[in-house]
């Protein structure tokens, strides 16, 4: 494709999948808390997530771009420390979210 259409046409692309990614998340954050509500059904949503993401990652690999497994680790480690950091300072607003919730759930098996 990047043969076809040129560097900064594909550049473009890329960044136009990137942008259509994220209103389908947006559109689920929307159905999942129920405000601004759309009338799409969550099968439509995640399907549309999962093309929108599948469109970027075609584009990325017209770069030849693939993810570093080492730096998404790190990212994965710091973001569990943060929450540790709330749970041990007893961060009321920030513990009665419901994703650290989930985090008290999953954080036994993912750090298995």
């Amino acid at each position: 494709m990047i043969e076809c259409i040129g560097e900064a046409a594909m550049y473009e692309q890329l960044a136009e999948e990137a942008s259509e990614l994220i209103q389908a998340c947006m559109k689920k954050v929307r159905k999942l808390r129920g405000e601004n509500p759309t009338p799409k059904i969550e099968e439509e949503i995640d399907a549309n997530i999962k093309e929108e993401y599948s469109d970027l990652i075609q584009c990325a690999r017209e770069f030849n771009l693939v993810p570093d497994e080492e730096q998404i680790e790190r990212k994965r480690k710091r973001f569990y420390s943060r929450y540790e950091d709330m749970i041990a300072n007893k961060d009321d607003d920030a513990l009665s979210t419901p994703h650290v919730t989930i985090k008290k759930i999953i954080e036994p098996i993912y750090f298995m």
